[in-house]
């Protein structure tokens, strides 16, 4: 090579770097700038937590993710754990959108004959395509979402990336392009991130097929060799084998250790997903909804949201980039674009076939289709490199006429993306799950023991193992109380916890045959932990919420605390959990709970279950269960903990996005507090404290932002006119 040659080498080189800094910097910019602060609903505490505690998360358990995240967290950076965790989460969304620039530029090189530096303008034309392309996959809705809170996803994101690279590099040796080197050591690279992917979230795992597929049809000879299946085998059950390492960590009992996976049977059952059903979820038939009509269009609604979403005139430039960047790479090889469709169809309606989402499924699945947007971005970002390649190469006196709006189209693209999905997904003002724990700690008497329901749980154990907060409270789960690995667990954790069961009790636990019964307890609780209010029998008015409250009774109105001493002791009324007489394993640990406990500490639940709902205060975010036959609402520790004890970041902002249904339902529950105490108040006659709550209730948590169900709508409107 001669010294000019080098010369340009190493300026083109630089080049490349430079366009590489750029995406970087752009993207890491925009991802610290919306980074959640702090926890967000489920899984956005539920990993955090598994990560900065070293724990064992619900399967399929991402343990590369954890491992990698309590790596992290350990960084003195003096940030809040769940901040720096969610930061991170950005860099690899960075180092995606990077990676995605370079498999580009080598899918552009590969068989061209001049290559995209055959001069200084077409280097930089390609370059800015590809990194126009590349930063419109990172800020479309579901990338950029998963890259500011700390979720397995993202990392989904980047395996897609080094799997499709391995395999572009195993392509090129197995063909004859590089012949230095062997084409099974990349084989078994590759198929070693395939295995790995089981312990980031495994989705990825769909393209294998296809993978295979694209071998069996365009180089069959490879499994005629028995050194690539040798190699294929061993990379695959290498990564696979990581997972392994989830079992000494079981062994050490953290804080979080979802099915105790320390046993080859427990390990086993955990992989396999037993709790959620087992056979590791392979449930593709029958159809749980329509599959043309439901459920690939669930798939094209996500796609069309991600890419497709920004009005009519750039959906379209951006399929046309999507197809110029097939023919680009089918001109090149019609083989490997061969390969790479079919891995994308994999990716994507392999998703829709295996996932089998069920009709009026609520929760978003974009999630589980990332590979395919990360293929369907790449092959954009190939498409807009070339367009610009092609027209600055164009000999015609138009060139420039055509090149600069088609630059200023392709840049475009990402600067829209940003403006249309920023307000949408910066969570940086985002602090409704912090707020929810914070203030259902604040409410919980010294001691309590708090029954979560649903995934609700995560926020608060987080509060409680990471931040430290209120050590002398358990917090369970009503959900998981039905296994017996968790009943174990917070046996242990909580060794002060009145449940009572022996070792032999506890391996035998099962729902069991149920009927109607009364069940009487002692009663040895302090009377100014439940501090009781004598009351009418009657429930407030609340215009058909009653039923779903709690039917809650008032005070009668009388003047004085009206206080009321605890019983010696109380029957409870305990229906089967479900109609066909069956008494489920959750509530025979909370009835067994009740009956060791004898009322000495508070038990509080997030949501009123339906067969204790005569005996449950309302007292802001959480019911307490009291020894009364109707529960009587207190109005002093209601109005403390809404008006002066609770916060309500965000709600009234109109700047903070309310998207999560989490955040909507917890909405929901404080309008419900706010409703029945204006209604006490009203019903004492004193309106213009009414008034003061109903006002306080628009402000803090705006009928407009949070649409309370219409009974409950009508019912404030006409509360105190």
């Amino acid at each position: 090579m001669s010294r000019i040659e080098g010369f340009r080498t190493e300026r083109r080189s630089w080049v490349g770097l430079l366009f590489l800094l750029i995406a970087a910097a752009c993207t890491l910019t925009i991802y610290f700038l919306t980074a959640h602060r702090t926890i967000d609903w489920w899984f956005g505490s539920s990993y955090t937590l598994t990560a900065v505690t070293f724990g064992v998360h619900a399967p399929p358990g991402s343990f590369l993710l954890t491992l990698l995240g309590w790596l992290v967290a350990q960084l003195p950076l003096g940030l809040s754990r769940a901040f720096l965790l969610n930061i991170f989460a950005g860099i690899i969304g960075a180092g995606a959108c990077c990676l995605v620039i370079l498999l580009g530029l080598k899918l552009l090189r590969y068989r061209s004959n001049d290559g995209p530096f055959s001069g200084a303008g077409s280097s930089v034309m390609t370059l800015t395509g590809l990194l126009a392309g590349s930063l419109f996959l990172a800020f479309s809705e579901t990338m950029w979402r998963y890259s500011v809170i700390f979720m397995p996803y993202i990392l989904t994101a980047l395996f897609t990336v080094l799997i499709l690279w391995a395999a572009f590099e195993w392509w090129k040796r197995e063909t004859g392009e590089r012949r230095t080197g062997s084409s099974d050591r990349m084989l078994f690279l590759l198929m070693l991130l395939f295995g790995l992917d089981l312990s980031v979230h495994r989705t990825n795992l769909l393209m294998l097929p296809g993978f295979l597929l694209w071998v069996l049809l365009c180089r069959p000879r490879v499994y005629r060799r028995g050194r690539s299946w040798a190699a294929g085998a061993v990379g695959l059950l290498a990564g696979l084998a990581f997972q392994l390492l989830i079992m000494p960590l079981a062994a050490l009992g953290p804080a979080l250790n979802f099915g105790d996976p320390s046993s080859w049977r427990r390990f086993y059952e955990y992989i396999s997903l037993q709790q959620y059903g087992g056979s590791w979820l392979v449930n593709m038939w029958p159809r749980k909804a329509s599959f043309f009509g439901y459920q690939i269009g669930n798939y094209l609604a996500a796609l069309k949201g991600n890419f497709l979403a920004c009005g009519y005139v750039l959906a379209v430039d951006s399929l046309i980039l999507f197809h110029v960047g097939m023919v680009a790479l089918g001109r090149r090889d019609r083989k490997l674009l061969a390969g790479l469709l079919i891995m994308f169809l994999c990716a994507s309606f392999g998703a829709v076939v295996y996932f089998n989402v069920p009709d009026g499924y609520i929760f978003a699945m974009d999630r589980h289709y990332i590979p395919s947007f990360v293929i369907f971005g790449l092959l954009l970002a190939v498409g807009a490199g070339s367009v610009l390649r092609f027209l600055w190469g164009w000999k015609s006196k138009y060139r420039m006429l055509a090149l600069v709006p088609v630059l200023f189209v392709i840049l475009y693209l990402p600067v829209k993306h940003v403006m249309w999905n920023y307000r949408k997904l910066d969570g940086s003002k985002n602090h409704f799950a912090y707020d929810f724990a914070d203030n259902i700690m604040r409410t919980v008497q010294p001691g309590g023991i708090i029954i979560v329901q649903g995934d609700n749980y995560w926020a608060i154990y987080y509060m409680q193992s990471v931040e430290g907060m209120r050590p002398d409270v358990a917090i369970l789960s009503e959900s998981l109380l039905n296994t017996r690995w968790y009943v174990e667990q917070i046996s242990n954790q909580y060794p002060d916890l009145p449940i009572g069961f022996t070792e032999k009790e506890l391996a035998a636990l099962a729902s069991i045959p149920w009927q109607d019964t009364t069940v009487v307890t002692v009663v040895e609780g302090d009377t100014e932990t439940y501090q009781l209010r004598k009351g009418r029998s009657e429930g407030v008015d609340d215009r058909g919420l009653a039923a779903s409250a709690g039917g809650l009774a008032i005070s009668d109105g009388s003047p004085g605390p009206m206080a009321a001493l605890l019983p010696d002791s109380f029957a409870l009324f305990m229906p089967p959990s479900v109609p066909d007489g069956v008494l489920l394993v959750q509530d025979r640990v909370i009835l067994r709970m009740i009956e060791e406990n004898r009322w000495r500490r508070p038990i509080y639940f997030t949501i009123p279950p339906a067969r204790l709902r005569d005996h449950l205060r309302l007292e802001g975010l959480v019911w307490l269960l009291v020894p009364q036959a109707e529960a009587v609402l207190n109005v002093d520790l209601l109005r403390e903990n809404l008006l002066d004890r609770y916060c309500y970041r965000g709600y009234s902002d109109p700047f903070v996005t309310i998207g999560s249904l989490y955040t909507r339902g917890t909405g929901r529950n404080l309008q419900v507090a706010f409703y029945y105490l204006a209604s006490h108040e009203m019903e004492q006659g004193d309106e213009n404290a009414c008034r003061e709550t109903i006002q306080k209730l628009k402000e803090t948590v705006p009928l407009d932002r949070i649409e309370p169900q219409p009974s409950l709508r009508e019912a404030i409107d006409g509360l105190c006119p």
